[in-house]
């Protein structure tokens, strides 16, 4: 049998980038997947979900058809996520809080709604989230991001608390990845300097972070919960 085979899958923010490499990988280790994103979705074998996942309503009923299209959730993966770059003082409130609402706030819809429907089968199952090596390291003129992701690191923590024995909970923090969200080819050479300035000298692979929550989702990591994985090259060490 293949590592996945028959688990019913949630993927958001699978349209590009981690997302798309996580849910392409999971179905191709046999899993059945639910793809949801903001953007419209064309790939894939499941289901797929247009929604903005800061929008409580749309979130309730996603996650409630996706359950019933797919029998259940096991896992459920959430990716989405947007950036934002700007100096303090230059930072107006609407675009901070519009970082907090999506990183946070829909992370905790996703979360809330796929746990319910996990309870309701009563199987258990694996929640696994994104944070960032940026928590840990901080970065000027990115505070909401980072802020953000230092959040989700946290929320981890309660919610293994909260969830456990049945729900494990964990997430993954990459290092810069090469994803649209990045733009990596288009910065300037300073830019790349330090977003190449860890131990193995380059940025990362969408297919090796996915490599990560699939560690998570698999029958290696069930003594884990309440855990970040750093996979960052090594720019942060914990």
């Amino acid at each position: 049998m293949s590592m996945l085979e028959n688990k019913k899958v949630i993927v958001s923010g699978a349209a590009s980038g981690i997302g798309l490499a996580i849910a392409d990988l999971f179905e191709a280790k046999g899993a059945r997947v639910a793809r949801f994103d903001l953007s419209p979705i064309s790939t894939g074998a499941g289901p797929s979900f247009t929604l903005d996942i800061t929008d409580e309503a749309q979130v309730v009923e996603a996650v409630k058809a996706a359950d019933e299209a797919l029998g259940g959730i096991d896992v459920m993966v959430n990716t989405a996520a947007i950036f934002l770059m700007s100096p303090l003082l230059d930072t107006p409130v609407a675009e901070a809080r519009k970082v907090l609402d999506v990183n946070l706030i829909g992370t905790l819809l996703m979360v809330r709604e796929s746990v319910r429907a996990m309870q309701k089968h009563g199987n258990g199952g694996r929640i696994i989230l994104f944070s960032s090596e940026l928590a840990q390291l901080g970065r000027e003129h990115h505070a909401a991001y980072c802020a953000s992701k230092a959040g989700i690191s946290a929320m981890v923590r309660c919610w293994a608390k909260e969830f456990g024995p049945d729900i494990l909970v964990n997430a993954v923090a990459p290092g810069p990845t090469d994803t649209p969200l990045l733009d990596f080819d288009n910065m300037p050479p300073d830019w790349k300097a330090l977003e190449t300035a860890n131990p193995l000298r380059r940025i990362g692979k969408p297919e090796e972070i996915a490599e990560a929550a699939l560690f998570l989702a698999g029958p290696g990591s069930s003594f884990m919960t309440g855990q970040v994985i750093g996979v960052n090259g090594g720019a942060s060490m914990v």
